[in-house]
């Protein structure tokens, strides 16, 4: 079999060779008999221009030979126009033999290589056939039943492979179909018309390119020019459809972003999420005073459906995205993948935006993050240097904070058992950051609007700016300096630390930036007033005369959180850190008590709970129903003797809490959330609560009794349930607007981070809201402008902590 199919092979390469070396050859001879044949007609045409030339010489009278022309005066002029033009016409047949010669060449070379090539992939492909089906490119398992592969499978399944490897298949193919009907139309050409070899590939050209040209054809010239142009528009119709195809898939390729980003100094975002908006409306307004910047999602989104839902929401009537002149350009890819990245040009971009995935557990959200950051730190090493901007990292959990802080770490170095680096990764936990948020408005409720300001672009935002002018002088010294904005911080020059609220006595050092809340970077300038004149005036000494502190120790709180979040117990580990002792948390949910241990610890993740200043009471039940939330029933937790999930017999009504917190539930699923649902819940507890509380404070009203109700704080997340929420209670943090406002404010300035990490902790400066009456004393009618009660509050130390 073997050697059957070898000598196949070879008969068939020895009689191709045999039949291009013959067509070789009359093509060969045939160029040299049209040469001799060119040459001779050349002789003969001038040989007659000469005859011609001779008869008229004989004539006598030259108006016999013009007639009535008068182009010549003269036989003589007449016998040289004449022969000029014999000479002109002979040159011209030289001319064209020698041009004919190179055509000629010419055509044998380009039949001689593209037969070549045909005959040699042939010979190739049916070398392989032969192998395949003599058994010689595998083995056939025991068993195997014998199949006879035929010539039509096997074309079949190359012409496939040649699709699906090889992205020039269609036009080499089509080139090679061309070039055979060419080929054959030549031949006839030759064969029956007697032509020239360069003439009749050149006319069989003609006819597959125009259908037209075999029109003054006859006699068996129009039978191959009409199979010739029928073959030709065959050709040209696979042509327009390959050029078809080629062009829709280039323009499905731009349609699912496949270009690279020509962009530098933009803001990159990695992934996208329900908080995507609400980023690029923050981003778009801190780039407005810019004229607006570029702005690169990357993401595993359909590009084109991205772009529509941007589009769509920049045209709506209501909650319409402002853009302020920044683009959004959207690109599919994977964040994982180094090539995605360096294609929105994440090495020259401002800041990165790291998202966290949605629809999966929280450890695997945060793992995926951790990879983004490793790409990104791949790319930086990559290019021997450092990214253009920082990174913003969005968490879930706040037990991987430790792990993305290292990763994220630049040029590490070993110090004993820790590693140490600048690390150029903001890391962002929103549960944590929410759950702050959630436990300080609902202890202070005139905190969420205050806080909801300060997040942002819309309103006043902290601003890091140096000014030497004020070098020297004492921080207490420049606290009026501004007249748009307050000092209230600063970041040193020595180390980069970030201080809140420093002492009055602190010097300014050259490379200091001063901390302000203000407008805008340029809406505010120091001013020359001499403050330390002002307090030493007779005024200053007068209106501090009014001032007092009139403080006493905050009673024991109770507080009720209605609905469940996964990281409880980091909320409640914080709330006992700044609770008084005594207080008492108590937890209303559809959480099971056999359960919710289990939650807390989150599966063997956390720590079990140790409280100082809380007590934790458990009730289980709906929150979004009234008849339940009327009165509360503990259930034992199995810690005091009685079975888990007993009623212990102690009940609570709502007028005997001192803050309520209605969370956004997600007992059904710790990562499943339906963000619609969710504010349903949230807006059906609310409602409830109120109604309830309304119905208290009538029944007491009527028996005289004052009592102070102290209204729900609720978590939302759809900005449209916000604004039903607006109509009912002023009450509520939007979680997902406020995520996406700090996580724009980090991308613009890193150091923001640090603020609000201190500000929204129980541990170091907080914001509180308090009473004026606190610190000074107002007559009936006396009104102070904002600068002397700052002096006051300021010379009574109510900027500090009381421990302070």
């Amino acid at each position: 079999g073997g050697l059957s199919t070898m000598a196949t092979s070879t008969a068939v390469l020895i009689c191709s060779n045999v039949i291009l070396f013959i067509t070789l050859l009359f093509a060969v001879i045939n160029i040299f008999e049209s040469r001799n044949e060119q040459k001779a007609w050349a002789q003969r045409v001038a040989a007659d221009y000469r005859d011609l030339s001779q008869r008229i010489e004989t004539f006598s009278s030259p108006a016999r030979v013009l007639g009535n022309t008068q182009q010549c005066s003269s036989v003589e002029e007449l016998v040289r126009i004449i022969y000029s033009r014999n000479a002109s016409s002979a040159a011209d047949v030289e001319n064209v033999g020698s041009h004919s010669l190179t055509s000629e060449i010419i055509s044998v070379i380009l039949l001689a290589s593209g037969v070549f090539q045909l005959l040699k992939t042939s010979y190739n492909e049916y070398s392989l056939y032969c192998q395949v089906k003599g058994g010689e490119q595998f083995e056939r398992l025991p068993g195997q039943p014998d199949h006879a592969l035929s010539l039509g499978e096997f074309l079949k399944y190359r012409v496939d492979f040649l699709f699906s490897s090889n992205p020039l298949a269609k036009p080499m193919i089509l080139l090679s179909v061309t070039f055979v009907i060419i080929l054959i139309s030549s031949i006839l050409r030759i064969t029956f018309e007697g032509e020239d070899l360069s003439d009749a590939m050149w006319r069989s050209w003609t006819y597959v390119a125009d259908p037209g040209t075999h029109a003054e054809s006859i006699g068996f010239g129009r039978v191959l020019g009409l199979l010739t142009t029928v073959a030709g528009m065959l050709v040209f119709a696979l042509m327009i459809g390959i050029v078809s195809d080629t062009i829709g898939a280039r323009v499905d390729d731009l349609k699912r972003g496949s270009a690279k980003v020509v962009e530098s100094g933009h803001t990159l975002i990695l992934g996208w999420s329900e908080k995507g908006m609400a980023l690029l409306q923050q981003i778009a307004l801190a780039n407005k005073s810019e004229g607006g910047l570029p702005i690169v999602v990357l993401c595993g989104d359909p590009k084109d459906a991205m772009e529509e839902m941007v589009r769509s929401a920049s045209t709506r009537k209501e909650d319409r995205l402002e853009l302020h002149g920044s683009r959004v350009i959207f690109r599919t890819g994977n964040p994982i993948n180094e090539h995605d990245l360096n294609q929105v040009s994440a090495s020259s971009a401002r800041s990165i935006i790291v998202l966290s995935a949605g629809g999966i557990p929280p450890d695997d959200a945060d793992s995926r993050t951790v990879r983004q950051i490793l790409s990104l730190q791949q790319i930086r090493a990559s290019r021997g240097g450092e990214l253009h901007g920082h990174i913003v990292a969005e968490l879930q959990d706040v037990d991987n904070l430790a792990m993305t802080r290292l990763v994220g770490r630049t040029d590490v170095e070993a110090t004993g058992t820790r590693l140490v680096g600048r690390s150029d990764v903001e890391v962002i936990v929103t549960h944590e950051l929410i759950g702050r948020l959630m436990l300080i408005a609902a202890r202070s409720p005139w905190i969420a609007p205050v806080l909801s300001a300060l997040m942002g672009f819309e309103g006043a935002e902290f601003y890091f700016q140096e000014w030497p002018q004020l070098v020297g002088l004492k921080f207490g010294s420049i606290l009026r300096r501004f007249d748009d904005a307050i000092p209230v911080g600063l970041r040193m020059a020595a180390d980069e630390r970030v201080v809140l609220n420093p002492p009055d006595t602190y010097v300014i050092a050259p490379g200091d930036k001063i901390l302000v809340l203000a407008e805008d970077n340029d809406s505010y300038q120091p001013n020359d007033r001499d403050t330390d004149a002002e307090d030493r005036s007779p005024e200053a000494a007068a209106l501090l005369e009014n001032r007092t502190l009139e403080r006493t120790s905050p009673p024991p709180e109770r507080l009720l959180f209605c609905g469940w979040r996964r990281d409880m117990a980091d909320m409640i580990s914080e709330l006992d850190y700044d609770a008084q002792p005594g207080s008492e948390l108590w937890l209303f949910n559809g959480v099971p008590m056999e359960e919710r241990e289990l939650k807390m610890l989150d599966k063997g993740n956390k720590a079990p709970l140790r409280l100082r200043n809380l007590v934790i009471r458990h009730a289980v039940g709906n929150p979004t129903s009234r008849r339940q939330l009327l009165c509360l029933q503990e259930v034992s937790d199995g810690t005091d003797g009685l079975e888990l999930g007993q009623h212990t017999g102690r009940r609570v009504v709502l007028s005997h809490f001192t803050s309520i917190l209605i969370l956004s539930d997600c007992a059904k699923g710790d990562f499943e959330r339906d963000v619609e649902a969710s504010d349903s819940r949230s807006l059906a507890t609310t409602l409830g609560i109120q109604d309830i509380q309304q119905a208290t404070m009538l029944r007491l009203s009527a028996l005289g009794n004052a009592v102070q109700l102290f209204p729900p704080i609720s978590e939302i997340l759809d900005i449209r349930t916000a604004k039903q929420m607006h109509l009912i209670s002023q009450g509520y943090v939007m979680s997902n607007h406020l995520v996406a406002s700090y996580l724009a404010m980090v991308s613009e300035d890193r150091n923001v981070n640090r603020i609000y990490g201190e500000l929204l902790s129980c541990r170091g400066m907080e914001i509180q809201v308090r009473r004026v009456s606190e610190y000074v004393r107002l007559a009936p009618g006396e009104v102070l402008s904002f600068w002397e009660l700052f002096r006051i509050v300021r010379s009574l130390g109510g900027f500090q902590r009381e421990e302070q």
